[in-house]
């Protein structure tokens, strides 16, 4: 991307001299409160190989038939006599959580499984992308309702410039706030944010297109012609505009701030190798770390609330193994990054990450190798055990709520205590429900301490029939 346009794709966020409103915004940003982000990993991905592990098992039918169904290939093995084994799921430590052996899932339950609160068997109610997407992200199926992320970024948001950053990702707001949306990646943005330095790009480069004492008698002429503009032209209008163009032109504290944090790990002495606390020393050219880095320094700067990240590759009908495999480590290298970064930059207590998608995979594989839609899912919570900050409720750490079958079916809870009601036991006389996106949302907005706020009672989610404050 040429510079112009890049400059063009970032002018809304505030970020670009030349955007009065947006730089006028800044002057009002002060959030230091948690910082909400939803990862959405897109395409549908396969929680059997991940947070709800299945193992292969036999299924009879009603003519009394077995056969054992092929769930997922890590689950089988052999000893050291060559014979067929089970090779059962993983389990975080001093924790409910179970994960499959697969992938890079063993780098992400054991850096951060101690952050984790697992949601299983979500009843998605449709095998459909756009259905599932807008059902996973606002609460119901229909458009209409605006995201988690915009919800609360509305309601703790008002007047900071980026109060809700998306990154492309679903972002509906139902007018209740307008999304910042990120665009190119961190390292052009830095660029921008430095754009006195010859080269961004080398730690070691000190070069500048103007010297230091140029440099500040440059600032005091376009100080002195600002001021010149203002007394000779009297008018209300014209003032006001030459006004929000000097306010524009000025170096404010917050803009200045986040500047300063996307610049973190990048400049000359800052030991970013031994920490890999920067996208480049992550993985340079990762577009998803990218994603994270510019996120995580809108928080850091106090200028943000929420944001929507995203990274796909999880629609595997053909190949699965090998491709999901590849999806989930990226968004494990992304997950671990995002806390070692946030580290870094002195906001780990903040984050208050959910992990989710728009459906799940098949329990079996077509005759491609692939596994295909399927409508019950799961969702990580994440956030830093015994975080100092007091807005919202804290999630319950190693625990698990939700169930579903050794099929994969999503199970009947019972109402009062969400105890799991076993496949084939069900009451047809006296159905009870299953989770939904529904009742996740409402976990949500607890987590978020926003249950009551205006905007969630205008947008009821009709998701009374669980006691979920049981969950958070």
């Amino acid at each position: 991307m040429k510079r112009r346009n890049f400059l063009k794709s970032f002018s809304a966020a505030g970020l670009v001299a030349g955007t009065p409103i947006s730089q006028k915004a800044f002057a009002a940003a002060n959030y230091t409160g948690p910082i909400y982000i939803t990862l959405q990993a897109r395409g549908g991905w396969d929680v059997t190989s991940l947070c709800d592990p299945k193992t292969n098992y036999d299924y009879t039918d009603r003519n009394g038939n077995t056969e054992n169904i092929l769930v997922n290939n890590w689950s089988k093995g052999e000893d050291e006599s060559g014979e067929e084994i089970d090779i059962p799921a993983s389990v975080v430590p001093n924790s409910e959580i179970t994960y499959a052996p697969f992938g890079a899932n063993e780098k992400l339950f054991t850096n951060h499984g101690d952050k984790m609160m697992i949601i299983n068997g979500i009843d998605m109610q449709t095998n459909s992308h756009e259905a599932g997407t807008i059902n996973t992200w606002s609460g119901r199926f229909s458009e209409g309702l605006p995201t988690f992320t915009a919800l609360v970024a509305q309601a703790y948001g008002q007047g900071l410039p980026m109060a809700f950053v998306s990154n492309g990702g679903y972002a509906a707001t139902s007018g209740i706030i307008s999304p910042t949306l990120l665009s190119g990646n961190s390292g052009r943005l830095r660029d921008l944010a430095t754009p006195n330095k010859v080269d961004t790009s080398r730690e070691t480069d000190t070069k500048k297109f103007v010297g230091t004492e140029s440099l500040d008698l440059i600032k005091q002429y376009k100080q002195a012609r600002l001021d010149r503009l203002l007394a000779r032209n009297g008018l209300p209008y014209t003032q006001k505009v030459l006004s929000q163009f000097a306010s524009a032109q000025s170096e404010n504290n917050d803009l200045e701030s986040l500047k300063l944090q996307l610049r973190k790990g990048y400049e000359e002495g800052d030991e970013l190798q031994e920490n890999w606390v920067t996208a480049d020393s992550y993985d340079s050219g990762n577009g998803f770390l990218d994603q994270i880095e510019l996120t995580l320094a809108a928080g850091a700067a106090n200028v943000m609330v929420a944001a929507d990240l995203r990274t796909g590759g999880f629609d595997t009908h053909g190949n699965h193994d090998t491709r999901h495999a590849n999806a989930l480590s990226t968004l494990t290298d992304g997950v671990d990054f995002l806390w070692q970064r946030a580290k870094y930059l002195g906001i780990e207590d903040r984050i208050r990450l959910v992990i989710g998608s728009e459906f799940s995979r098949t329990p079996k594989y077509n005759d491609g190798n692939g596994k295909d839609h399927w409508p019950v899912n799961s969702m990580i919570f994440m956030q830093k055990p015994e975080s100092t900050l007091t807005q919202g409720r804290e999630i319950q750490y190693g625990k698990v709520f939700g169930q579903s079958s050794s099929g994969h079916r999503a199970l009947q809870l019972n109402s009062l205590d969400l105890s799991p009601i076993a496949f084939g036991e069900e009451d047809d006389n006296n159905p009870m429900p299953t989770l939904q996106p529904r009742h996740i949302h409402r976990i949500l907005r607890r987590w978020a301490g926003i249950e009551n706020d205006p905007f969630s009672d205008k947008f009821d989610l009709n998701a009374d029939d669980l006691p979920v404050e049981n969950i958070i």
